[in-house]
């Protein structure tokens, strides 16, 4: 759960994630808009509502294949930010650039 309101780039969703984690967090947090696929590998909460965020983490905990097909999504989310992932992006950027 990531109950910041705002946060540029949620490093620790990545760090959950890569340990097959599903997110919940509020939309209004852009980084999380940036790492959460709602439905998919967590959940971002509209209106930082916290009833629903509540109610969304209870789903989670309560359905076992849910949880497991979302942690697995997790962990893929992750695989996509990995130290050679991310260095040969920066590379190319910088070509790009000269």
């Amino acid at each position: 759960l990531m109950t910041s309101k705002t946060e540029s780039f949620g490093l620790v969703l990545l760090e959950a994630m890569s340990y097959g984690v599903p997110c919940v967090a509020y939309d209004s947090a852009e980084g999380a808009r940036d790492l959460i696929q709602n439905n998919s590998n967590g959940y971002l909460i509209k209106n930082r509502n916290e009833h629903e965020m509540a109610k969304m983490t209870l789903k989670l905990l309560n359905n076992s294949k849910l949880l497991k097909q979302m942690s697995d999504n997790a962990r893929n989310t992750a695989l996509k930010y990995t130290k050679n992932v991310v260095k040969k992006e920066w590379l190319q950027m910088l070509k790009e650039v000269k």
